[in-house]
């Protein structure tokens, strides 16, 4: 789970063949964790549907609508959280090479920047 993440919510049981929603907020992330079962999830603004399935997570960003179904054989078992929106990774190169440069702390380049770049 990404640290910058809010804890995940208590656990959230949709029977099978249901139907809830959530609502994404305007400038973060909603994370979506599948404990048993599966879901079917389908968002606002994206042609695609998403399948997750038992251990499996899947991060929204931007605002709107997300509808989710149970869509496996049993109930689906799921948390939610959320966070922040991502920073760019241009503005994470340039907050680590201000730091970098004038840091007198000798701190080593931000988190953020390896996890986006691999590192």
């Amino acid at each position: 789970m990404d640290s910058d993440l809010s804890p995940l919510s208590p656990r959230r049981v949709l029977p099978r063949g249901h139907v809830t929603s959530l609502s994404r907020p305007h400038d973060g992330i909603l994370r979506i964790a599948v404990e048993h079962g599966r879901l079917w999830l389908t968002q606002e603004g994206d042609p695609d549907d998403h399948f997750i399935a038992a251990g499996e997570d899947l991060a929204l960003c931007g605002p709107g609508a997300v509808v989710l179904e149970s869509d496996g054989a049993v109930d689906a078992v799921f948390s939610v959280g959320f966070g922040p929106a991502p920073v760019p990774v241009t503005a994470q190169a340039s907050a680590a090479s201000v730091s970098a440069t004038t840091g007198a702390s000798g701190a080593a380049p931000a988190r953020p920047l390896l996890a986006a770049t691999g590192g």
